[in-house]
Parts: structure tokens; C-alpha cells; sequence
């Protein structure tokens, strides 16, 4: 997928018009439909201010990542919301790797395992603790 199909994802995904957001980014309309088409691309100050409109990463936009918000630009250090959001990461992308090697199913399950294991044994200190 490229930038300018990116882009229109999410434009549409927000139900915006190519007009509602050229006017949010403070550009035209047609710079917009350019972008979506193909026939131009954002410059990099252009792409983190799409970035941070539509919060996703620019990776995600650049078509680096196809996860819109990869647990490296999380802006949490709650560990419980950071591994819900790398279990979430995990049942929606079946192309991870493990020391780049193609994760086998077993490992992706066992991973999932522990990593349901660490927040049920935290809820249950959590709650001892009230």
C-alpha cells in the first residue's frame, strides 16, 4: 500500500473530505488528491504532521510497519496497557519473527501464554493488595 493510499484510508476512516483535510493540514484540496493518486508525495515535515493528526506512526504512513501505532511510539509506561496492546498486536498480524526467523504457530502461542500468565498474576496481586 502506498503513502497516498494510506492516506486516504485513514482520511475516509475519519469521514473526512480531501477539502476537511487539506483545510486541518492548512494545504489545498488538490494537494491532497495528488498525494491519494500518486502523482505527488507529502515532504518529511508533512508526513509527521499527517502522523500526528491521524495519530499513527510515520513508519505506518511509509508503509514500514502495518501497525498504525507499534508499541515503540506508545506513549504509556504502563506495562498492563503495553502488553494488552502487543497481545492485541499479536491476534491481528500473523508475520512476526523471532531473532529473524519466521515465528513458528507454537512460539506465537506460547508467547501469548506468558504474556496472558503475567497480566493474570499481576490482577491478582492488584487485587490482594485492596
Amino acid at each position: 500500500m502506498t503513502i497516498g493510499q494510506r492516506i486516504k484510508e485513514l482520511r475516509q476512516a475519519h469521514n473526512l473530505t480531501q477539502y476537511e483535510l487539506g483545510r486541518r493540514l492548512n494545504i489545498t484540496k488538490s494537494t491532497v488528491s495528488m498525494w491519494e493518486r500518486g502523482d505527488r508525495t507529502p515532504d518529511i515535515a508533512m508526513i509527521i504532521k499527517i502522523a500526528n493528526f491521524f495519530k499513527v506512526s510515520s513508519d505506518y504512513l511509509l508503509g514500514l510497519t502495518p501497525n498504525k501505532n507499534p508499541l515503540n511510539s506508545t506513549t504509556t509506561n504502563d506495562l498492563g496497557i503495553i502488553i494488552e496492546e502487543l497481545l492485541e498486536a499479536i491476534e491481528k498480524e500473523d508475520d512476526f519473527k523471532f531473532w529473524n526467523q519466521p515465528a513458528t504457530q507454537p512460539q506465537v502461542a506460547r508467547l501469548q501464554t506468558a504474556l496472558h500468565l503475567v497480566i493474570q498474576l499481576n490482577q491478582n496481586d492488584k487485587d490482594k493488595q485492596k
